[in-house]
């Protein structure tokens, strides 16, 4: 870390010289090379020393390296700046700074992170400590040995709990980063294949910014060490922002064009064409800025005599009306005629409402604002491969599919034995009322035909891919649309946003004969922890069923068959404490057990003599399961018209129960060893779905009467409880102790019956 004053040039000689450094221990001849980054060009690496530098004194300012790896040094001159190190710890140095110039002072640590799991722990608990009693504008600098994000390693295989707690120190000290313009990485390992990540990271803390309002990072090069160089640059001047306007009424003006074309004819002195594109921009700015001033100066002189002469004439019509009507006139209520047309509006957007909200149970809707922090990036909400319907048609990078869809139309109409035409002319029919599914701003693009051309390639090619999904018969869409997208299909054919209608499904369906309910009962079977398969319902209710789409029927599958729950009034929930987690549950005695019953969502809670317990239906969670279990979420916050009565919230109680089990990844592993979760996330990324997904759930009727029965077993055995919490804790001890008495006893016996003989 070296501090340089404004305007100084760092010459590449030095750069070159302080980087080679890098590659051999740190020793006190090799300041030389520190000082030389901020002296001018001719220093002579030669001497022995250079003036400018007398401040060096090792034992304050110097942590000394471990081989080639740790060692931080700060460098500065003693005629700009006063440095005091504050604190000297295992990981960093902090020093206070204060110029001489204009006796601004600062602090800046300088940071080398560990390597090893435990020295990070430390290393942070460090700059914590730092932090806490850090007042001055402060800016940390230095490898972290740690990242922020998995967007910041190249191959994404990050320590998460690790970069959780980064995050968490960051945060908790009100740090900012200071972005790296131009480049994503700062440390590479040199492979042939390189693993690539952002370890270098420079932050401030909100005084900082106050000090010194820009802050700018820079990324130097080097073919020497396997970090990138940083430099920062900082200015306490608040530069003023000129922000050009181009207002569109301009062009109609006469004497745009000419103006534009002679600011453009200025020449430039420039070989570069970007900086004479630059320029003639600029200058056409500067020029367009001064000529609309003139202009606006002349209008606003001309709306002036417009207004007096408008304010004038309405003076006079006013007298004039009030010689012919008189006091009739008077009686007029202007209130009561501006009030009509509001009166209308509001009757004709109420009626447009329930005429809406009468089709609540068909419509597919918006995937709901309130849970969209739930998927990161929109994983769970928006598709990855395939768009189905108009909610996300035409995004660039849904394309590639689109070629497909009209592989499967001549596929699917081929084996209905029907032309296209036929089939297409049958979905141009209920057109109207499938655009009637859809938020009106999502189909106000798409005439009739377009609409019913989407309507009939998407629905073509869903059914075909349940078709092959089952039979596997066309090689080209096996492998353009099954194989070759893994679990992406099965993502995004069960997203809210991407369904369509019933209707169109149905209709199509009567050309050709899908296993519709044989695909329904297969994926449903995913979320099954156990080898049989359980059937939820009966084949012949399962075709009786209408559903709204496609998402509707998994979810009527799942839990159609599951008893109505009691309705609770809303006031109980007050009562009970909403955080009980698997471990504090086996503490008191309630054990984990998997439901039998066949539908899926089912919890209960069973009092025995001596312990109670939970069951509820385990789960088998990847990524297109996760993504089912967010959008049934945001199905039922969408159709749900009454609350805390379960209705539509049946899977919200079911997520809202296992958040609750999930208190801390101890929780999630003993979920897991109850086989009631088995899942590839690791135990931090199903705490963090689950966690916060239910923070914005409705809580539904279920959920709220197995905490009224968690908490009816709390206040009824307060006994039994302190007794099975010292049995769970001491258990390893009490059979020892049992052990060894059962020895002693037998040996006491033997004893007995020798003195006996």
């Amino acid at each position: 870390m070296g501090f340089a004053e404004d305007g100084e040039i760092v010459s590449q000689d030095a750069i070159d010289e302080y980087l080679l450094l890098f590659t051999k221990p740190l020793a006190p001849q090799h300041l030389r090379a520190i000082a030389a980054l901020f002296a001018p060009d001719e220093v002579d690496f030669d001497e022995p020393a250079y003036s400018g530098f007398q401040a060096f004194t090792l034992p304050e300012e110097v942590e000394p390296s471990d081989g080639t790896r740790g060692g931080i040094i700060l460098a500065w001159r003693s005629n700009l700046l006063r440095v005091t190190t504050m604190h000297k710890g295992e990981f960093s140095i902090t020093a206070e700074i204060t110029s001489l110039k204009d006796a601004k002072t600062c602090a800046v640590t300088s940071v080398y992170g560990p390597q090893e799991i435990a020295d990070k722990e430390r290393f942070l608990l460090e700059l914590a400590e730092v932090g806490a009693l850090m007042q001055l504008p402060w800016l940390i600098n230095g490898d972290f040995s740690l990242v922020r994000d998995p967007s910041e390693k190249s191959n994404g295989r990050v320590n998460r709990r690790m970069m959780n707690k980064f995050r968490h120190t960051i945060n908790s000290m009100a740090l900012q980063d200071m972005p790296l313009p131009g480049r994503s990485f700062t440390w590479s390992n040199g492979q042939e294949e390189p693993i690539l990540a952002r370890l270098d990271q420079v932050l401030f803390n909100p005084q900082w910014d106050d000090l010194y309002p820009i802050s700018d990072l820079a990324a130097l090069s080097t073919n020497i060490s396997d970090h990138c160089p940083l430099l920062v640059t900082c200015s306490s001047a608040r530069p003023r922002l000129f922000r050009f306007r181009f207002e569109n009424f301009w062009t109609k003006l006469p004497g745009f064009m000419d103006m534009v074309q002679q600011a453009w004819a200025v020449p430039v002195s420039s070989l570069d064409p970007l900086r004479i594109l630059d320029a003639k921009l600029t200058a056409i700015a500067k020029a367009l800025r001064s000529w609309g001033q003139r202009k606006q100066s002349q209008f606003a002189l001309l709306f002036q005599i417009a207004n007096e002469s408008v304010l004038y004439s309405i003076a006079r019509i006013s007298q004039i009306l009030h010689l012919v009507i008189g006091p009739m006139g008077q009686a007029m209520d202007a209130t009561s005629e501006t009030l009509i047309p509001i009166q209308e509006l509001v009757r004709k957007t109420t009626e447009k409402l329930e005429a809406n909200f009468s089709k609540i149970g068909t419509k597919i809707h918006r995937f709901p604002r309130g849970l969209r922090f739930v998927s990161k990036h929109d994983r769970y909400i928006a598709p990855s491969f395939v768009a189905l319907g108009p909610y996300h048609h035409g995004l660039p990078q849904l394309q590639e599919v689109e070629e497909v869809k009209h592989a499967a139309a001549h596929y699917f109409c081929m084996q209905s034995g029907n032309s296209i035409e036929e089939v297409h002319g049958k979905i141009l029919s209920v057109v109207g009322e499938a655009r009637g599914c859809y938020a009106e701003d999502a189909v106000s693009g798409f005439s009739h035909s377009e609409f019913a051309a989407m309507m009939f390639l998407d629905g073509c090619f869903l059914l075909w891919y349940i078709h092959d999904f089952m039979y596997a018969e066309s090689a080209l869409f096996s492998n353009r649309a099954v194989l070759s997208t893994g679990p992406c299909m099965l993502r995004d054919i069960f997203m809210l946003e991407n369904q369509l209608p019933w209707l169109v499904l149905e209709i199509l369906m009567t050309f050709t004969d899908i296993p519709m309910w044989q695909f329904i009962v297969s994926t449903a079977s995913t979320f099954d922890t156990g080898w049989i398969q359980i059937t939820r319902l009966p084949e012949n209710e399962l075709k009786r069923y209408r559903p709204p789409h496609l998402l509707g029927f998994l979810r009527y599958y799942l839990i159609g068959n599951m008893p109505p729950t009691p309705r609770v009034p809303s006031a109980f929930i007050r009562k009970f404490a909403l955080a009980s987690g698997a471990i504090e549950l086996a503490e008191i005695g309630v054990k984990l057990t998997a439901s039998n019953k066949r539908w899926f969502a089912d919890m209960s809670v069973q009092k025995g003599y001596l312990a109670g317990e939970l069951s509820l239906t385990p789960l088998f969670l990847n990524d297109y399961t996760a993504s089912w279990l967010v959008n049934m979420a945001g199905l039922e916050a969408c159709t749900s018209t009454g609350w805390p009565s379960d209705g539509y919230n049946i899977s919200c109680s079911y997520l809202s129960l296992i958040a609750m089990l999930m208190d801390k990844e101890e929780d999630v592993h003993e979920l897991r060893a109850k086989h009631l979760v088995r899942s590839f996330f690791s135990n931090q990324e199903m705490l963090d779905l689950f966690k916060g997904l239910a923070c914005h759930l409705r809580l539904g009727c279920s959920y709220i009467v197995i905490l009224e029965k968690i908490d009816e077993y709390k206040c009824e055995r307060h006994v039994r409880i302190v007794l099975h919490k010292f049995f769970y804790h001491n258990f390893k001890i009490i059979v020892a102790l049992l052990s060894v008495a059962s020895v002693l006893v037998g040996i006491f016996k033997t004893l007995l019956s020798l003195n006996q003989n």
